[in-house]
């Protein structure tokens, strides 16, 4: 089978190149989405952008508060899906952040 280089377009970009501006931009957007998206009830909409935000964020160090924000928005749209479960693991994973800033890690 031939190699085929794939195209720039196909190429994930490297977010941890960004300045801090458009990081924290970024995150705002993204905050304002998922709260669009909950007010309006699309709960399956909501996951998706916490998912993508949260993959994204992964890489930014000290972006605790949107992580645990995150984590919040994605336990509440997991409990209107009826998701108790998961919802109950995600909230504990923003206290789990919540409490990790209290001590200073």
């Amino acid at each position: 089978m031939p190699y085929f280089k794939r195209p720039a377009y196909f190429k994930k970009p490297d977010y941890r190149d960004w300045p801090e501006e458009q990081k924290l931009r970024w995150c705002d957007n993204q905050i304002q989405l998922i709260d669009a998206a909950l007010e309006a009830e699309d709960y399956l909409t909501a996951l998706h952008f916490c998912d993508v935000a949260l993959e994204r964020i992964a890489y930014w160090p000290r972006y605790s508060f949107y992580i645990k924000l995150l984590y919040i928005y994605k336990s509440r749209a997991c409990r209107c899906l009826g998701r108790d479960a998961e919802a109950e693991v995600w909230y504990k994973n923003a206290m789990i952040e919540y409490h990790r800033d209290n001590r200073g890690e």
